[in-house]
């Protein structure tokens, strides 16, 4: 999910903390996303809808 969507959505304020100092070593604040060599599965969640996404999950599952 992009950064900004993420800053949208989230309601437990954790980035909102992140960016006063409250917590630190906070992933798209002050440490950065370190994406996987070799993930198993992608979603490409912004152009996906929720159920297109869990289809995508259930077929690498099944």
């Amino acid at each position: 999910m992009p950064y900004i969507r993420l800053r949208e959505t989230r309601c437990k304020g954790l980035y909102k903390k992140a960016r006063a100092g409250a917590i630190t070593q906070f992933t798209g604040i002050d440490s950065p996303y370190e994406a996987p060599a070799a993930p198993d599965i992608t979603i490409p969640s912004a152009e996906k809808t929720v159920e297109e996404a869990i289809n995508i999950i259930w077929e690498k599952l099944l």
